[in-house]
């Protein structure tokens, strides 16, 4: 699916002004931190071996770095940036680019929603161009979300994702994350499904280290894209 000819243009302004804004404005707003906790510029980069989201392959099991920023615009609402390399079969799509729109609602210290906004555009093919529409909520250590998606896996066709998730901490900075989601698809001659995911990870300093499994309810559809795969990965926060 792609947009129309003001969509696009809408769409590259939009991205071109926040990497202006991101580069502009990164000091100011670290400048800004001491006497403003809630306007921290956030990002981070990390470099995996395999780049798996809701199941599925998107680098051909070949690594993947991924990196992504967000400028706060006020207490609860940021926008940002995030990107990483791609690979399809039969695809000269090499790049993936997020422009994010999140608004954080606080109930309290333990409970929390987010209400996001996703355009997504692939480079330099763009047949999986589109949108997501994204409610998370997280109570304590529990994670409920819900993804609307515009164009799923570039077939002009809409698709629901709900996930449930759970974290438990094993011993002081090592982290145990365990998802449970379903993608209610609506192509013909494929079926819905549900992925796994589970993730050990664990912080020094400002680096992460992470290891995890991924698997879907029906692999034989996605024609190895959704097979059982082990990932490890190493990334840094700023």
């Amino acid at each position: 699916m792609d947009l129309s000819y003001k969509n696009k243009i809408a769409t590259r302004f939009l991205i071109v002004f926040l990497i202006l804004l991101i580069l502009v404005n990164k000091s100011s707003f670290a400048a800004e931190k001491s006497a403003r906790g809630d306007y921290q510029t956030e990002g981070s980069t990390t470099i995996l071996t395999h780049f798996v989201n809701k199941g599925l392959s998107h680098s051909q099991q070949d690594p993947s770095l991924q990196t992504n920023m967000f400028i706060p615009l006020g207490p609860q609402f940021r926008i940002g940036l995030w990107g990483s390399n791609v690979s399809y079969e039969n695809s000269d799509n090499h790049i993936w680019l997020k422009v994010l729109f999140d608004l954080r609602i606080e109930f309290n210290k333990d409970v929390d929603l987010i209400i996001g906004y996703n355009i997504n555009q692939f480079y330099k093919n763009r047949v999986r161009n589109g949108n997501d529409s994204v409610l998370s909520l997280n109570i304590f250590d529990f994670h409920i979300r819900y993804e609307n998606e515009s164009n799923w896996e570039g077939t002009d066709t809409r698709a629901r994702y709900v996930s449930f998730g759970k974290s438990f901490k094993i011993y002081n900075n090592v982290e145990w994350d365990n998802q449970l989601g379903y993608s209610m698809v609506s192509v013909e001659n494929l079926q819905s499904y549900f992925d796994i995911r589970s993730t050990l990870s664990s912080t020094f300093n400002k680096l992460e280290f992470l290891i995890a499994v991924t698997a879907t309810s029906n692999p034989g559809q996605f024609n190895g894209r959704g097979d059982v795969f082990g990932i490890l990965g190493m990334g840094f926060k700023y």
